[in-house]
């Protein structure tokens, strides 16, 4: 744990010397040329701003504070400006535009275009009632969902969708649908592709992608009406995934054998057109003059706000801080608190939010292999590890243990379950008994303890400095953990064959897993990391899907699993950190939001807006 201090000087050092790089700025970028349209789009006429409530005659500007204030809403909300450029970074380089072939962090390239039939609802978030935290990508209950590309939907039989689409949606007015109007066609080419294993690969629609073919099918009635019949035991994947995480685009996309591998053949009926793309430098985008969506909180406001949106693809975190330090980026997510308090340091006018990270580091031992496929190992491999130790001193007291895998967001207030209320032979397992643990060994036959080795990731500084920690336990009481570095993509070849093809440990990060769902710990799922296959442990994962729409029954299911995977330490779950989200005092209309719906990353960009003249204020 002394080394993270010296690590945390070297970073501070990089750091320094990006800022001096990004204080010269950017090279400028190529403008990009507009593709010429068979027809010129009529152009809408500019917004009528709203008259309710009564707009200020002139809005305070606020002070630099001295003191950095962690932000809170708003006491009365500014009304929204038009115009500006809102600068973001992206750390992730896509592979392809394509939402269902392209892996969960590339998407974030397409969601600025692309809708999907129902998003989160925000209004229910820390602009709203914050109901909702949107900290969490992986989750948006129903209850804070709104149709969004679906006008409505019904279950009629228990396994039957009847999907009404909006009328009047119109596809961007660029390559390759020219802005025709979005149709029943469309909806049901995008959502077969969703279930299609030959197409999705291990895209984002993997998960559905491994139902067997015939399973779901889809049929168009009409121009704006189609038909969805999956098994009953399907329907709760089948919202969360078709309805929630396809990502709509034009039928005409895959015309004459073409694809989306070229960006000027991605579109949507999103808030913003892509107009360029220099491959691991920048995506360029520009608003939609066509785009269907108002302002839940200024009703006759159209969106977006800003004229442009540029996405810089910064993948070195001391680049990207000294980015936002100079202004030359608005937003960045997920800092480490550290970081977080030096560019605070430097400016004190930064608005934050600081929360503990929704992405843990854990060791998904296999449970078909000796020493880890006895249940008393992994309970005494816990019972091994200081976890208060690691908060106070390697989290300097700002992070937590016990939160994996249901976080304590309002999202999960159903299924979360605190720690002083656990019971007692699973609140044992997250304090130090070295003692308890060499007992347990010794029943299961390692008396003198045993060597293994764990497979981690050599690109991810965080976890290696963990599991070197976590390793320090272990050796002091007598199991010896070699550490196998490899890159992501040979630990990714170990992890495509079933059962995995590690020795023993693979160092992995499971933040993505969604908790009502459970999939990760179904048998053959291709994020199994841990083979497990349990008795009852599918048929578990069924009773959950197969009773989506009936959350009581569906939540106790999921505390009945959380309690018995904590229990026999499915997982081992470190003590995870804060992080803190940063912006600009310019950006408004915005709270720290990271995920407006079901891994709907982005969304804010809808409703987000830029004060210009406050920037200019601010000598930016």
């Amino acid at each position: 744990m002394r080394g993270k201090k010296l690590l945390w000087l070297v970073a501070s050092g990089l750091m320094v010397a990006s800022l001096l790089l990004w204080s010269c700025g950017p090279a400028e970028t190529t403008e990009p040329t507009e593709p010429a349209a068979p027809t010129e789009s009529t152009k809408p006429t500019e917004p009528t701003k709203p008259t309710e409530p009564t707009k200020p005659t002139e809005p305070t500007k606020p002070a630099v504070p001295t003191t950095p204030q962690m932000w809170e809403k708003p006491e009365v909300r500014e009304p929204p400006q038009y115009g500006g450029t809102h600068n973001a970074e992206v750390s992730t380089k896509t592979a392809g535009y394509d939402p269902c072939r392209t892996h969960m962090p590339g998407v974030r390239y397409s969601i600025p275009m692309m809708q999907c039939l129902i998003m989160g609802d925000w209004t229910h978030g820390p602009q709203g009632t914050n109901e909702y935290s949107m900290l969490v990508p992986n989750w948006a209950g129903l209850d804070h969902q709104i149709n969004c590309l679906a006008e409505e939907w019904e279950i009629v039989d228990g396994h039957t969708f009847n999907i009404k689409l909006r009328e009047g949606i119109y596809w961007q007015n660029k390559e390759p649908a020219w802005g025709a109007e979005m149709t029943a066609e469309d909806i049901a080419f995008c959502l077969e592709k969703s279930t299609d294993i030959a197409h999705c690969g291990l895209g984002a629609g993997y998960v559905l992608a491994a139902i067997p073919k015939g399973y779901v099918s889809v049929e168009v009635i009409d121009k704006y009406n189609l038909k969805v019949v999956t098994p009953p035991e399907l329907l709760g994947m089948y919202v969360m995934q078709c309805f929630s995480l396809t990502w709509m685009y034009p039928k005409a996309t895959y015309d004459g054998g073409k694809d989306m591998s070229d960006w000027r053949r991605a579109s949507g009926t999103g808030p913003w057109m892509m107009t360029n793309y220099i491959a691991g430098s920048i995506a360029q985008y520009e608003r939609n003059p066509d785009f269907w969506m108002k302002d839940p909180f200024w009703p006759e406001n159209e969106l977006p706000y800003p004229d442009k949106y540029n996405m810089y693809v910064i993948e070195d975190v001391g680049t990207a801080t000294a980015a936002l330090i100079t202004g030359k980026i608005d937003r960045l997510w997920r800092t480490p608190f550290e970081k977080g308090d030096t560019i605070l340091e430097q400016r004190p006018d930064m608005q934050y939010f600081e929360y503990l990270d929704h992405l843990g580091y854990q060791l998904g031992w296999r449970h078909d292999v000796p020493p880890f496929n006895d249940v008393r190992v992994r309970r005494a491999c816990a019972l091994m590890v200081n976890q208060d130790e690691i908060v106070r001193d390697y989290w300097e007291g700002r992070g937590a243990k016990f939160y994996y895998y249901i976080w304590p967001y309002p999202e999960y207030r159903d299924i979360y379950t605190p720690i002083e209320e656990a019971p007692e032979d699973i609140a044992i397992l997250y304090e130090y008994q070295p003692e308890m643990a060499k007992e347990l060994l010794a029943e299961a036959g390692y008396p003198d303890g045993f060597r293994c080795e764990m497979v981690v990731n050599s690109g991810n500084q965080r976890q290696t400095e963990q599991y070197e920690i976590i390793k320090e336990y272990w050796d002091k009481n007598g199991c010896t953990m070699d550490m196998k570095v490899m890159e992501a993509s040979a630990i990714a070849k170990l992890a495509q064959g079933r059962p995995a093809q590690w020795k023993n440990i693979v160092a992995c990060c499971h933040g993505g897993a969604v908790p009502r769902q459970r999939y990760h710990h179904a048998d053959g799922n291709p994020q199994n990391y841990s083979n497990i296959c349990l008795p009852g442990n599918n048929e578990a994962y069924q009773k959950i899907l197969s009773n989506w729409f009936n959350p009581e029954v569906r939540d106790a299911e999921v505390r009945r699993i959380e309690e018995k995977a904590k229990r026999e330490q499915w997982f081992m779950a470190f003590p995870t950190g804060n992080v803190m989200t940063m912006w600009q005092p310019w950006l408004k209309g915005y709270g720290g939001e990271y995920c407006c719906g079901n891994h709907q990353r982005c969304n804010y960009v809808y409703y987000a807006w830029i004060d210009e003249e406050l920037k200019a204020e601010l000598g930016y």
